[in-house]
């Protein structure tokens, strides 16, 4: 039997390197146990068998595992000359700008955002089934009034809960190419903080409006022109992804108080783990202040209480 990889990590290890201290060590502060812990990369930002789901006969899919392993090992060479400010030619853009979209689709965060917005679809489908049920006995001057109930217990979120399995979110993977292609096409340059250690955490891509815009039912997409991918190469380097920038691939200071605001956005997106250099108690109360991550994914749809669970029971 070949050799398959069990304990699979959702942020790579090289990537986390970079915010290891000179020990190689790496604080992990957990928002669920209300704690921080120092371990090696090897030992940080992992599950058993998340890319893995189970299928016929106790065997385990692992073509997604495998594609990300490759994905990163193109990446890793890249990273480093990210994070010496070093441009890269379009072939490398493209690599790197796959690796960063399966940043985005790999997180538990967004794994568990997919799988909601599963049970969300279902939720809709069945309501416009339903729908179409009682137009027609409208039309046929039928009793209706089954499908009005139906219709009214499927619209309100303290009537039906629905349990989604963890694993629907993986479909988020098919989203990977034209993410990819949005990054990729986007500008590409450095901010760096002197003043202000930067962290990451275990959702460390997500996008934000460079200015306040107002709010929509359907959420905020990374085609806008003022999305922004603030994606940190290290402590005191961030990779800034955005639409228009009339200066690519060059350094641009990020003064204290930005600083702070990326620090503040890692946490709000976090799943529930900020990972960063050195640890102090401000950092602690960073990481409890937030205890869910912002939705970044979001169907637009109100409905019956979606609740994602780590595996269904039969």
């Amino acid at each position: 039997m070949a050799h398959r990889t069990k304990r699979q990590h959702f942020v790579p290890r090289f990537y986390l390197k970079n915010f290891c201290d000179a020990d190689g060590y790496i604080w992990t502060h957990d928002s669920r146990r209300g704690d921080a812990r120092r371990s090696t990369p090897e030992n940080t930002g992992l599950e058993t068998n998340i890319y893995s789901p189970e299928v016929e006969d106790g065997e385990r899919f692992d073509e997604i595992e495998e594609f990300l392993a490759k994905t990163e090992g193109a990446a890793a060479p890249l990273l480093t000359r990210l994070s010496n400010s070093e441009k890269l030619d379009a072939d490398e853009k493209a690599a790197m700008a796959l690796f960063i979209a399966s940043m985005f689709v790999r997180s538990p965060a967004q794994i568990r955002q997919f799988a909601a917005l599963a049970g969300d679809m279902a939720s809709w489908i069945t309501a416009m089934q339903v729908e179409c049920e009682r137009n027609s006995k409208q039309k046929s001057g039928e009793d209706t009034k089954l499908e009005e109930v139906v219709l009214d217990y499927l619209g309100r979120e303290d009537g039906l809960k629905l349990n989604v399995d963890r694993r629907a979110g993986l479909m988020g993977f098919v989203q990977l190419e034209p993410i990819s292609r949005l990054i990729e096409n986007m500008t590409w340059s450095f901010e760096v903080s002197k003043d202000v250690e930067l962290i990451t955490s275990d959702n460390p891509v997500f996008w934000v409006a460079s200015e306040k815009i107002p709010r929509s039912p359907y959420g905020f997409g990374l085609a806008h022109r003022l999305a922004v991918v603030p994606f940190p190469l290290s402590p005191s380097l961030i990779l800034r992804i955005d639409h228009g920038n009339p200066q690519p691939w060059r350094n641009h200071h990020l003064d204290k108080r930005r600083a702070k605001l990326a620090n503040k956005m890692r946490a709000e997106h976090k799943d529930h783990c900020l990972y960063y250099r050195t640890h102090h108690d401000g950092l602690h109360q960073l990481g409890m202040k937030y205890p869910k991550p912002v939705q970044q994914v979001d169907f637009g749809y109100s409905g019956p209480k979606v609740n994602v669970v780590r595996k269904l029971k039969n």
